[in-house]
């Protein structure tokens, strides 16, 4: 989910556009959840409020509350109900970039079976139009929690842990990583001189003097060799089809702070980890992107997007993703050293906490890069969501660059 919107709206107010998702939004709370609080007779539209609360390329997501007796000047509405019942999140479907994920049946999979599990919001109902949710007070996670709230870090670990572990039924086929960046280079190899005039016009000068190709033919080589990494047992057998299996999970594909909620039982504004109450939790959210894919992406998102904001690279340190790491070891260790096999699965060498650390760090490389590429063809396909000019994405990608050019100078003696 990406930008902040906060328009409102009742049925008195509502232009031509807000009528209509009004409209949707309500058919799918009467339709999924009914009962006395959303039915037309107990509850007419002008007691309801729509607010958007984030708007993306796949979905808007919209909060839909009952309005209080003390809210309106109508006879207040004296069935009860439950706080669920009176505010419901309806994530409204969107044309989506989708970049080689088929979304189409995803949702209908994941999202119920990722609510029962308790790793993602419970969920009402779900159709071609979109979602009905539960709500929940949250904040996302944040720097603060990272450095100083080690048992939410913990929680994360363990939740991200639990999440690569699932069997669900969707594709296994093959990396969606590798493939995007593949087909992104064939792509930029026909839009090369156009690119460089783009460069040019909009002073891009890490761009202009960046060997863009032959950067991600290194990504595309590196991708392959980490998939097929080896190790040696120690009775010296090589376990390539292990190694790779382990590395090989199902991925969030959109692991940032903006998809970690910080679940609490107030109103959820607190900003910092210092307002969390000893009992908050943690939820995911948002898996459009969800696929199987290299496990280290995960790890590379969401380190990335501390790092990049905390430019000079100066945290996250090592210290603290090796606290992650450890943490995610521990628990995939619980998870899977059950299942019989010659060699458990922490006792294999490319699951240590420094192998795995090597694994971060690519990733994050990778990923700045990977921002830069998929921006500049969805420019180049003129793409009709996108949520910014041409001239703010030029400027992200030059900036991603820049991030991506000093993190390959720190990093590049790690191996895969």
């Amino acid at each position: 989910m990406s930008s902040n919107k906060t328009t409102t709206t009742t049925s008195g107010s509502d232009s031509a556009e807000d009528h209509v998702v009004r409209q949707q939004c309500l058919s799918l709370c009467r339709q999924y959840v009914g009962g006395s609080v959303w039915s037309r007779k107990t509850t007419p539209n002008n007691n309801i409020v729509v607010k958007q609360l984030t708007g993306g390329q796949t979905h808007k997501v919209y909060l839909c509350r009952k309005l209080l007796a003390t809210d309106v000047d109508t006879d207040a509405d004296t069935t009860e109900a439950t706080d669920d019942d009176k505010q419901l999140v309806i994530r409204l479907n969107a044309k989506s970039y989708c970049l080689g994920h088929q979304q189409d049946y995803k949702d209908y999979i994941l999202a119920p079976l990722l609510a029962q599990l308790g790793l993602g919001p419970k969920i009402y109902g779900i159709c071609p139009l979109g979602q009905v949710l539960k709500y929940y007070p949250h904040r996302h996670f944040n720097d603060d929690d990272m450095k100083n709230n080690h048992r939410l870090v913990e929680q994360l670990a363990k939740l991200l842990a639990q999440f690569h572990q699932l069997d669900v039924p969707i594709s296994k086929h093959s990396d969606w990583v590798l493939d995007l960046t593949k087909s992104s280079l064939a792509k930029l190899e026909i839009i090369e001189s156009r690119l460089q005039q783009k460069f040019h016009e909009y002073n891009c000068k890490n761009l202009q003097s960046f060997h863009l190709k032959l950067e991600i033919q290194w990504l595309i080589e590196s991708l392959e060799s980490y998939m097929s990494s080896t190790t040696t047992t120690a009775s010296g057998v090589d376990t390539t089809i292990t190694a790779t299996a382990d590395r090989f999970v199902l991925t969030h594909a959109d692991f940032r702070c903006d998809n970690i909620w910080v679940v609490t039982d107030d109103d959820g504004s607190g900003s910092s980890s210092s307002s969390s109450s000893s009992d908050s939790s943690l939820m995911l959210s948002d898996f459009d992107h969800t696929s199987y894919g290299s496990r280290g992406l995960d790890f590379g998102q969401l380190f990335s997007e501390f790092i990049v904001r905390k430019m000079p690279i100066d945290f996250p340190d090592d210290q603290l993703m090796r606290r992650f790491i450890a943490d995610y070891i521990r628990e995939s260790s619980r998870l899977r050293d059950s299942h019989g096999s010659d060699q458990k699965w922490s006792q294999r060498p490319i699951n240590s906490v420094d192998s795995m650390l090597n694994e971060c760090k690519f990733f994050i490389i990778a990923y700045q890069l990977m921002i830069m590429f998929v921006i500049i063809i969805m420019i180049d396909d003129d793409f009709n969501d996108m949520p910014l000019d041409e001239k703010t994405s030029y400027a992200i990608c030059e900036a991603s660059i820049g991030n991506y050019i000093e993190l390959k100078r720190k990093f590049i003696s790690i191996k895969k």
